[in-house]
This record gives C-alpha cells, sequence and structure tokens, in this order.
C-alpha cells in the first residue's frame, strides 16, 4: 500500500506530538517531518516534497500564508491543508488565494481530518463544488462586483449588516419597515449566494465596500519623524506580501499632493534593475488602480489612470464610493482626516513598527475622533503589529 507523505507544521509541540500519535494509526498515512515555523516548513516541503503539508496559519519566523506561496512555488505537487484555529474571511481567502488546496478548523473531528487528507491528495476539494466554484471566481475577480449585482438600497443594508446592525435597527436608521428589510436581506443572500446575515457581513468586510485609511506607523504613533523620515517603517518581505494582498481588491487611491509624490515611485518600480518579486507584485497593484490627487499647486501627474481636483469633495467621493465595484483608499493622514470628519472612512489598518520615534506627523492628526472596533489583529517576525478596525457610529 502506497502511504500518503505528511509534513506537520504548527509552533506547539503539544499540537504537532497530538497530530502524529493520531496519524501513525492510520494504515495509508505517513508523517515524514514536524516544522514549527514558517522557514523551516518551506525547507521541510522542498527536502521531503510530502503528499500533503498540515499546516496552521499562525507560526513565527514566516507566517502560514506566505509559507503556502513558497512551498507551492518548490513543490508543485504538495498540497496544502489549512489547520488552523482562526475561520475569519481575513485568513480563509488569503490561504486560499496562496494555493491551499483545503481549510479545516482545529476542533474538526479526528476522522474527517484523516479523511480531508485523502481526499486533498486524491486532488479533491473540501468544499461543496458549487461554493468552491463561486468562492474561486471571486479570488480571480471573475465574478461580478457586489455593487453590480445588488440595488443601491440593498448595498445600505449590507453596509450597516457588515456593522451588526439587527433588522430593527436597519430599518430605523434607513426609515423601513422591519419586512422591507428582511426582503432586502434576503435579496441580499441570494443574489451573493450565501447562506445567512453572518456571511453577508463577512463579505462585505472582505470585498471592503467602504472607504478604507491605511498606515504603517511608529508605536507612538506617527508615520513620519520630526525630520521627515520614514525608512524605519519600509516592510520586510513578509509585511509587504501581507500589505500586497491586502492592496490588492483596491480600485481608487485617495491622495493629497505629498503623498501622490511619495507614492509616484511605484509608477516605475518595476523598472529598477533587482526588485524582488514582492516590489514588483505591489508596482503591478498600484499602477492597475485609478489615483485621485487632491492639490490647489499641482499642474500635472507623472502616472497613468490619474487625475487632480482641487478640492476634497466628500458628496463626490459618496456617489464614487457608490457606484464603485472595488476599494476606496485614502493615502497620508491629512487626507484621511477630511475623511474621517466626513464619515467617510469605514475601515482602518494600522501597522504598528517596533520603534518610538518621539514626534513628527502623526497617524491621526489631533482632533480626529472615531470609535472603533477591532476586527483581526496579526503579528510579524520583525515585531510589526498589524490592527484592522471597522468605524463604528
Amino acid at each position: 500500500m502506497k502511504h500518503i507523505d505528511v509534513l506537520l507544521v504548527d509552533d506547539h509541540p503539544v499540537v504537532r506530538q497530538g497530530l502524529r500519535t493520531f496519524l501513525d494509526l492510520q494504515p495509508d498515512i505517513q508523517v515524514v517531518g514536524e516544522a514549527a515555523d514558517g522557514i523551516e516548513a518551506v525547507a521541510q516541503a522542498e527536502r521531503l516534497q510530502p503528499d500533503v503539508v498540515l499546516m496552521d496559519l499562525v507560526l513565527p519566523a514566516l507566517d502560514g500564508i506566505g509559507a503556502i506561496r513558497r512551498i507551492r512555488t518548490l513543490s508543485p505537487s504538495t498540497k496544502v491543508l489549512v489547520l488552523t484555529s482562526f475561520g475569519e474571511d481575513s485568513r480563509i481567502f488569503p490561504a486560499i488565494k496562496a494555493g491551499a488546496a483545503g481549510y479545516l478548523l482545529k476542533d474538526v473531528e479526528p476522522q474527517e481530518l484523516a479523511g480531508a487528507i485523502r481526499r486533498v491528495c486524491d486532488g479533491e476539494g473540501l468544499l461543496h463544488p458549487a461554493v468552491a466554484a463561486r468562492v474561486m471566481r471571486e479570488l480571480a475577480g471573475e465574478g461580478a462586483a457586489a455593487s453590480e449585482r445588488l440595488t443601491a438600497r440593498e448595498l445600505d443594508v449590507l453596509e450597516l449588516l457588515a456593522a451588526g446592525r439587527s433588522n430593527r435597527e436597519i430599518a430605523a436608521e434607513l426609515v423601513l419597515s422591519e419586512k422591507t428589510v428582511k426582503t432586502h436581506v434576503s435579496n441580499i443572500l441570494a443574489k451573493l449566494h450565501l447562506a445567512d446575515r453572518t456571511q453577508a457581513a463577512l463579505y462585505a468586510v472582505r470585498e471592503r465596500l467602504f472607504d478604507v485609511y491605511s498606515a504603517i506607523a511608529s508605536l507612538d504613533g506617527y508615520v513620519a519623524d520630526e525630520d521627515g523620515n520614514f525608512d524605519w517603517a519600509e516592510p520586510d518581505e513578509e509585511v509587504h506580501t501581507f500589505v500586497n494582498d491586502l492592496e490588492r481588491p483596491v480600485g481608487t487611491y485617495l491622495y493629497g499632493r505629498r503623498m501622490y509624490e511619495v507614492m509616484v515611485f511605484w509608477e516605475t518600480a518595476h523598472t529598477l534593475a533587482g526588485q524582488p518579486p514582492v516590489i514588483q507584485d505591489f508596482a503591478g497593484i498600484w499602477q492597475a488602480a485609478d489615483k485621485i490627487v487632491y492639490s490647489r499647486t499641482l499642474e500635472t501627474v507623472s502616472s497613468a489612470r490619474t487625475r487632480i481636483e482641487r478640492d476634497f469633495d466628500p458628496e463626490a467621493v459618496r456617489e464614487l464610493k457608490a457606484r464603485a465595484g472595488r476599494d476606496i483608499t485614502v493615502g497620508g493622514p491629512d487626507l484621511a482626516a477630511q475623511a474621517i470628519k466626513a464619515g467617510l472612512v469605514d475601515e482602518c489598518h494600522l501597522f504598528l513598527a517596533p520603534i518610538v520615534v518621539g514626534g513628527g506627523k502623526q497617524f491621526l492628526p489631533r482632533g480626529a475622533r472615531l470609535k472603533l472596533e477591532l476586527l483581526d489583529e496579526r503579528r510579524f517576525g520583525n515585531g510589526v503589529v498589524h490592527l484592522h478596525y471597522r468605524t463604528r457610529s
């Protein structure tokens, strides 16, 4: 009998030992190696060429998403089956996009886990075919955007669902009857092929039909120090890969002049010799998006898909948001302050670098007030922490 060779990847020795003990009892499964971090997992997978890697996502040195991506490059025949405690869309979809063949939570029954390993090894997926096809279309960008499938009122309801509102609260805010709200929710679920309102809320967060403010800041809250320097915030490969996945859905960047003049580097970054793949990837993401620069002094731009607006008009941004099928991202604290004041910012992504600079340009200007709900957090090997917040009214 041919054995299925399995590599176990988890940073907890007791978890690896428990998995090995159980899998060693299976007549057709053989554990050929273990790894406690992402870098070790990649090295072991390249050396052992296992049939299946059983992979946790929260790992030191290199996270599971990065490890999956590298393993799929170095050992294309190896299937990666995620086994993790985290079931958020923010982890599921990047894992599948990186090349995972399946995704399980750690409360799975032992025999189900063994069966999943066999199915993945045989080339099967772990999702119903119709659901799998929809998910993969979404990840590939082939499905119609939600804004194209839903009416304006359904988009309003979806946004409030994502904010955790009940039908009664949605009805009160939109001046509708609860029965009408229920009808809208049913239509949203049917059009987006979702099972319940929780999935709809997760879908809205993943698709981010919102305005987003994202920045890398020092531990004391500055995006640049008193001399205007921000080289201390330069992301390493692991962080940059994560940022790239966050930015991939962006359809429009909103910039002030100074931020645009910093970011326009990405218009030609791919032409510079010796740039690593992660830099080339982000350059492609940035070039593919539209850019709006708000400036009363800038006369010309040096990037494609870019236009100048003399004043920041919140109503124009709201109209853009209503018809946009992709994310809108605000760049820079000054412009973000205007967007926050106008009630346009729905999400904040803050990357905290392990450094205190003592002063400079603040991530959020003085006077900005936001009520925030923490949606997700992540730690990276270089000490950077990512905090993902949703604004609350």
